[in-house]
């Protein structure tokens, strides 16, 4: 009862409430009334100083409710004004301290605002005076609470139809169109105003701080408000809250408009009728039979209506008249041939599946007929038949050829044509190649005919179907191995092994594996049978000659600086191999060591020896002790006359080189020096030597300056 009361109200009020002119001003901004809002970022000009002034034009959906206009407050300390429809009164809310806990509110005394119309408002705030305007003119307005003032400074964003609530959360959004928002830091009054409201202004007007004019085009996210003043685009207006469609800018006939239409009255002999809205961004639906799709079935008669809500409480609706007349309904059953047409009162039908028609007269309707229709699909087999190359078939009294593909339409029980298509495909000639392997020196028979190996031989036979098929056999001879021992061999005294490619061959001393140890002269065979079935056998002779004597000595210890020669040369050795890889028959030592080395003789018997040499200067004489004199007087006075070195023991002179303080050689001899060059005397001076010696434990070498006097 309650769902048709408010509908009936709804009804009443689109019916029957008329819209006064709008301004010239054709462009308006819609907001939904649920979740969008505009914000202007925070900006001091917006706050009050000495005088603020708003004015606007708005048409709101709802009423009896308090709907925001524009808003710069927070009741968290951020508490500065807004301007509202509150019941259909203007209203005017601000803070002197930031906060809500002491509200001032001012109000129009009587209703002055009605839901659907344009409406010119206006708020000026004076310090000592608050002045509310109506469509131009000033209104009876009173201090419901609180004092008069100074509007305190707000760091909240100048919002567009949304309040900020303590939580945060934002409330009481506003629903319908405004247009024409202007702020203002001067005073206005009724004269100014009512010559104003009508008309665009240039955005430098004195005083004008924010002028948004709703021109702009576009919808949701995309929608900016752009601030005309000369102030400019830091003041531009931002939507919040969108959706995809909403908010949007539109031309104000456009959203007077009624956008329902259920269409013409209907008179439909079917026993049921579907109607529907066009699909759109609806807030709700309510048919007058209690429904909220978007559209509905009916299967009686009657007089049926909808109310649409696009925005909240912006309400548009449409009123149907529909008749519904019985019918007597007769059903019929036809089969019809595939691609045939069956004509039913002057109907043709082709496609299988249920049809109607209905039979009026004078607006009533008399008879629905059913047309249950079926189709029999045409037959349609393909034979497929094997025949010899180049020969003939009878089919249904016609020759076929060989490959031919022919088809015969003939007509089934329920008189549709049926289609038999025969293809004649010519059997293939057999054509097949045998392989058969063949031991070496063997032959073998096939079909009653004897092969030899590396022939190739063709046989004719008839398939079953009498046609010729070949078959060629090709004989191939499988080569055995008869040298997998080898050329006949020689061992030395090392072990000797003889190896077959097979495991499992045997061998002449009855052994089967795949190689055998050869520890005396001889003759051995092998044989085994390979993958293949054949026998492949070797027979190798083996005589034995014994190795190469090697004898690199006994073990020696030697002096420190001292060399040994070890000496592995034997007549018929064919290689050598030291323990450091070095092939020469012989190998010097002079540190400590083992030294091995393995020969290679003619026969390619093989021979090793090793020896170790220890170094031990204990078994060594003591080394000589040497003196190396700093001056010498070459003056031929028997005494002194000579540079050399002075010793205790025997040494050997490697090398003796004298050197001139300017690097010239002077002496190079191994004799000791006597003061000249060339066999003429050098002069008196330093001179510079270099000495290398050789005595029976060391090698040593001396350096230094001699001075020459004469």
């Amino acid at each position: 009862m309650k769902n048709n009361l408010k509908y009936s109200a709804y009804l009443f009020f689109l019916l029957f409430n008329v819209q006064p002119a709008y301004s010239q001003i054709e462009n308006v901004l819609v907001l939904d009334g649920c979740t969008n809002y505009f914000e202007v970022p925070e900006n001091d000009l917006l706050d009050y100083s000495q005088v603020l002034s708003i004015e606007c034009w708005i048409e709101p959906n709802c009423e009896n409710e308090n709907s925001i206009i524009v808003s710069k407050q927070w009741c968290q300390g951020e508490y500065g004004y807004y301007l509202s429809v509150n019941n259909g009164k203007l209203f005017w809310s601000y803070s002197i301290n930031s906060f809500c806990t002491s509200p001032n509110n001012y109000q129009t005394i009587s209703t002055e605002i009605l839901p659907h119309q344009f409406t010119h408002v206006a708020v000026v705030h004076k310090q000592n005076q608050i002045k509310l305007f109506i469509n131009g003119n000033e209104v009876a307005s009173q201090l419901l609470q609180g004092n008069l003032g100074i509007i305190s400074n707000s760091s909240e964003p100048f919002r567009i139809g949304a309040y900020r609530k303590v939580n945060g959360d934002l409330s009481n959004f506003y629903s319908g169109l405004i247009d024409e928002i202007r702020v203002w830091d001067i005073e206005l009054n009724e004269s100014l105003i009512q010559q104003r409201m009508n008309n665009t202004l240039n955005g430098n007007e004195p005083g004008l701080i924010l002028y948004l004019d709703m021109e702009e085009t576009g919808q949701g996210p995309s929608l900016v408000l752009e601030n005309q003043s000369s102030l400019g685009n830091s003041l531009n207006a931002f939507p919040t809250g969108f959706t995809s469609y909403s908010p949007y800018i539109t031309y104000h006939e456009d959203y007077a408009e009624n956008i329902i239409d259920l269409g013409s009255d209907l008179i439909s002999c079917d026993n049921f009728v579907t109607i529907s809205i066009d699909t759109g961004n609806y807030k709700s639906v309510l048919w007058s039979n209690g429904q909220t799709e978007n559209s509905i079935t009916i299967s009686n008669s009657g007089s049926y209506s909808v109310v649409v809500e696009t925005d909240r409480c912006k309400f548009h609706s449409d009123t149907i008249n529909l008749e519904l007349s019985n019918a007597s309904l007769i059903s019929s059953e036809y089969l019809i041939c595939e691609n045939d047409t069956i004509i039913l009162n002057n109907i043709a039908y082709f496609n299988e599946g249920v049809y109607f028609d209905t039979i009026t007269s004078g607006g009533v309707c008399d008879t629905i007929y059913e047309y249950t229709i079926s189709i029999i699909p045409s037959t349609s087999e393909f034979i497929q038949i094997e025949a010899c190359p180049n020969s003939i078939v009878i089919f249904n009294g016609e020759e076929l050829e060989s490959g031919s593909i022919t088809s015969f339409v003939l007509t089934n029980l329920n008189g549709c044509d049926s289609i038999l298509t025969i293809e004649i495909t010519p059997s293939l000639i057999l054509t097949e190649e045998l392989n058969i392997s063949s031991c070496e020196g063997s032959q073998i028979e096939y079909n009653g005919t004897i092969l030899y190996p590396n022939s190739s031989t063709e046989f004719v036979f008839l398939s079953t179907e009498g046609c010729d098929s070949i078959v060629t056999v090709n004989v191939e001879t499988n080569p055995t191995i008869n040298d997998f021992l080898g050329n006949d061999s020689i061992i030395c005294d090392e072990l000797y092994f003889l190896y077959s490619p097979n495991e499992n061959t045997l061998w002449s001393n009855g052994t089967i594996s795949g190689s055998i140890n050869v520890t005396s002269p001889g003759i051995y065979y092998g044989s085994f049978t390979d993958s293949s079935g054949c026998i492949n056998s070797d027979t190798i002779f083996i005589s034995e000659i014994g190795s190469p004597s090697l004898n690199l000595g006994n073990d020696t210890t030697i002096c420190e600086n001292d060399t040994i020669l070890l000496y592995a040369d034997h007549p018929d050795a064919t290689g050598y191999i030291w323990q450091d890889g070095s092939t020469n028959s012989s190998f010097i030592v002079n540190q400590t060591g083992n030294y091995a080395v393995t020969i290679t003789d003619n026969n390619n018997c093989i021979a090793t020896d090793s020896v170790s040499i220890t170094l031990d200067n204990s078994i060594c004489p003591p080394c000589p002790l040497f003196g190396i004199p700093n001056v010498f007087t070459p003056d031929d006075d028997q005494s002194n006359d000579f540079f050399f070195v002075f010793s205790d023991g025997e040494f050997e002179i490697i090398d003796f080189k004298v050197y001139s303080r300017w690097g010239n050689l002077v002496h190079n001899s191994h004799e000791p020096w006597d003061g000249t060059y060339k066999d003429e005397a050098v002069p008196s001076d330093v001179y510079i030597y270099m000495l290398t010696l050789k005595t029976e434990c060391e090698m040593k070498q001396f350096s230094g300056d001699i001075t020459l006097i004469r």
